[in-house]
């Protein structure tokens, strides 16, 4: 079915629109539990603004310490990749800017909230656009685009780290520019070849693992090149980026090479980075499982659809019009996993499925996009229900996931099953837009569940509604609807409930965060640990400071 083109503008802008609201709405940020990560690339922006150097010791007194850092010569550094604290430099200096202005404390929470936002809930929503590009030139069919690409956006960790001030994201969003930038080649002039081998490095600066991705499209670059001597053009603008890079080592660490990897402080974290390169030493089976199936990190457990990717690459590869870049693809996917598998910490921390996939993901959305297409030229109404089913649960699955806490620790082995649940059941919902109006609580989430399963339902909708059987769109999206819930079901079942007492501690903890100024739970007495019924655990989170008479009582007491 052909779409005008106002009808096309439309849908662009309404979906801009709509993953701007979805990037913003809530705010995961707890006052005594901030995120390390998220700590020690603010403390690199904010101490180039505050105070012209890259150590952050004066930013550990003021905004207090974190266990994500490196140390040398006696000073603190960021430990993680640069480039994101580097991009978040004018933007914070603006908001410095406008803080004098307009009179309001720059505390640590608003750099957060207004750092994510600018550098990634913001830039996301538009990444869709050249994500929807691009699919489009493959699948030839904007409506199949639109739904990959609204898939993509609000279906996969994309969601997750769209919200986060992580590197992962915004590395994935600047491969995948590049990758577009090479494909267009038919414009080889010097500048163009440079500018793309500046973001090929500067990739890397944002995330190091991104050398893997880098590296290939570079390879890319110069077998798309006429006049292959002009690829020093490309070498150049890659060698500007990477000179940016070992002038701050050399600054930090005292050698071009030497990266905060290098003099990590934890103890624990720079255990797992000795062995090998960096950490990344041979592939292990239990690492490239858990990486894509287990229920504690797997991408296909995560995102199930990104199964059908594996088939739509194996279609690309046999097709004559997309075999190079499916090859292409599938030798990204592979050293990808190559390194996620050699990688001595695989579980990666405080994640949502395997966060170091994340710039894998939108070259996932290619044969995903060309499955579903050759799906429905072939009218296979049962795989065109399970891509629908398998898309809406991780649609429903990610974001119930991501919005109340997104940083499962290793602790929980059904993640989507545990922690969260708990959160949305008492009611611990972070920090969103709707509390200005005074909304709070499970309340304070309606507007946006609302929204979001009418999104996600328009979404499916149009997917099946490229079948012509002979019943409507409608039927069939409610099959779907039925699958989607038995999938979940289905997870639901995948890991048992363990460590009762230690998730309710979290639970107890993490909700207290929400309510600044609140006593916190006294969940341990004499260093003991105590198991709290949900009797209990509603109490105090009802009477807030007077739960904690209801605790003691309950526990004789103590």
């Amino acid at each position: 079915m052909e779409i005008s083109p106002h009808t096309e503008r439309r849908n662009k802008i309404a979906l801009v629109l709509l993953l701007i609201f979805f990037n913003t709405y809530f705010f995961q940020h707890y006052d005594n539990i901030p995120n390390p990560n998220e700590q020690s690339r603010i403390y690199l922006t904010t101490a180039i603004v505050d105070n012209g150097k890259i150590s952050i010791d004066e930013q550990i007194k003021k905004y207090g310490d974190t266990i994500d850092i490196s140390r040398h010569n006696q000073k603190a550094y960021c430990d993680k990749a640069p480039g994101l604290s580097f991009l978040g430099v004018p933007f914070y200096a603006a908001l410095k800017l406008a803080s004098r202005i307009f009179g309001f404390e720059l505390t640590y929470p608003v750099i957060l909230k207004f750092l994510r936002v600018v550098l990634l809930g913001i830039p996301s929503a538009f990444f869709s656009l050249l994500v929807l590009s691009v699919i489009r030139k493959y699948t030839k069919n904007f409506q199949l685009a639109l739904v990959i690409t609204a898939f993509y956006s609000t279906g996969t960790i994309a969601y997750t780290y769209s919200n986060l001030l992580f590197g992962h994201q915004l590395g994935a969003i600047s491969v995948f520019i590049l990758f577009y930038l090479i494909k267009d080649s038919e414009d080889q002039r010097w500048l163009r070849l440079f500018i793309n081998g500046f973001l090929a490095g500067f990739s890397v600066i944002i995330e190091y693992p991104l050398i893997i991705i880098s590296s290939v499209l570079s390879i890319y670059q110069l077998i798309l090149l006429d006049r292959k001597a002009r690829f020093v053009f490309f070498v150049a603008g890659g060698l500007a980026a990477a000179s940016i890079l070992m002038f701050y080592n050399k600054a930090a660490f005292g050698s071009l090479f030497s990266t905060g990897y290098s003099h990590i402080a934890n103890p624990t974290f720079a255990q797992f980075h000795k062995d090998g390169i960096l950490g990344i030493t041979t592939p292990k089976l239990n690492a490239l499982f858990g990486s894509l199936f287990s229920s504690m990190r797997g991408i296909f457990y995560f995102m199930p659809a990104l199964l059908f990717s594996i088939a739509g690459i194996f279609y690309m590869i046999k097709s004559k019009e997309n075999r190079r870049d499916g090859i292409l693809i599938l030798i990204i996917l592979i050293l990808m996993l190559y390194f996620i598998s050699s990688f001595s910490y695989w579980q990666a921390g405080g994640t949502i499925s395997q966060r170091h996939l994340t710039a894998l993901i939108p070259f996932l959305m290619i044969p995903l996009a060309l499955f579903a297409k050759v799906v429905i030229e072939k009218e296979n109404l049962l795989l065109l229900l399970l891509l629908s089913a398998f898309m809406l649960f991780s649609m429903i699955m990610i974001p119930y996931a991501t919005i109340p806490f997104p940083f499962f620790s290793v602790a929980y082995p059904n993640p989507l099953f545990e922690l969260p649940l708990n959160l949305w059941y008492w009611g611990a919902i972070p920090l969103n837009i709707t509390n200005l109006i005074g909304f709070y609580g499970l309340f304070s989430a309606i507007p946006f569940i609302i929204i979001w399963l009418l999104f996600a339902s328009y979404i499916i909708y149009h997917l099946l509604a490229f079948y012509r059987g002979r019943f409507t769109p409608l039927f069939y999206s409610v099959f779907a609807i039925c699958i989607t819930f038995v999938l979940i079901t289905a997870a639901s079942f995948v890991a048992k409930e363990k460590n009762y007492e230690t998730k309710m501690k979290d639970v107890i903890g993490i909700t207290e965060n929400f309510r600044p100024a609140k006593n916190s739970c006294e969940y341990v007495t004499g260093n003991k640990s105590h198991r709290f019924s949900k009797t209990i655990c509603y109490a105090f989170l009802k009477k807030s400071a007077d739960g904690i008479k209801s605790i003691r009582e309950a526990n004789n007491g103590l």
